[in-house]
């Protein structure tokens, strides 16, 4: 057998023990009766009560999966972060000078009772997302509806760097300026599924 299948084979392996032995500890906890509020919990509360739509092994690996898209994103934007704060002690300075009388030291925002303290926070990640986009381009998209079989079989792939990086959109876009974001101050969820579409942060 090649090399790379092998290795491909260890790796699925691995990745089956580590996600198993995970839910393996979810259930536990759970049999203790403590549910926190995670998509874990939830999704397994709801397969549960209505039955699983797949096996055992295809659950693992999806509970696996979301931990492992969330992490890896999660961790590319605070390298991200870092970038940007390293070229623009500015834009870290400011941060801090809005972030800190809101929550000290001593604990890390609840966005449920700071976010509205803290736009500058809110933009200077906004920014982070813009100018360095995790994924260059976002999720494939095909048409479901259209004058022939050939239109229904177009997919769309939005290219997200370029269009982060248009001039015609984001002026000087190669600089780091959360200010862009400023005039936007709803989470960016909010205003995406906004019907005003040309009042929305690009």
């Amino acid at each position: 057998m090649a090399l790379w299948k092998r290795r491909a084979i260890r790796a699925g392996d691995t990745m089956d023990a580590v996600w198993t032995r995970a839910r393996r500890i979810i259930e536990e906890r759970r049999a203790t009766g403590e549910k926190r509020d995670c998509i874990a919990d939830r999704l397994l509360d709801d397969y549960y009560a209505k039955g699983f739509p797949m096996s055992q092994h295809a659950t693992n690996n999806l509970l696996g999966e979301l931990v492992e898209g969330g992490a890896d994103t999660t961790a590319a934007q605070l390298l991200t972060m870092v970038l940007a704060f390293a070229k623009n002690p500015d834009v870290q300075k400011k941060a801090r000078a809005e972030i800190d009388p809101v929550c000290g030291a001593r604990r890390s925002p609840d966005w449920s009772q700071d976010f509205q303290k803290v736009p500058y926070v809110n933009a200077v990640v906004k920014e982070g997302m813009r100018w360095r986009p995790v994924a260059v381009t976002a999720l494939p998209h095909r048409v479901r509806q259209g004058e022939n079989a050939h239109s229904q079989r177009f997919h769309c792939v939005f290219p997200t760097w370029a269009i982060h990086h248009n001039p015609d959109i984001y002026e000087d876009d190669e600089a780091f300026n959360p200010d862009r974001f400023l005039k936007y101050p709803k989470l960016a969820s909010e205003l995406a599924g906004s019907a005003n579409w040309k009042d929305r942060d690009k």
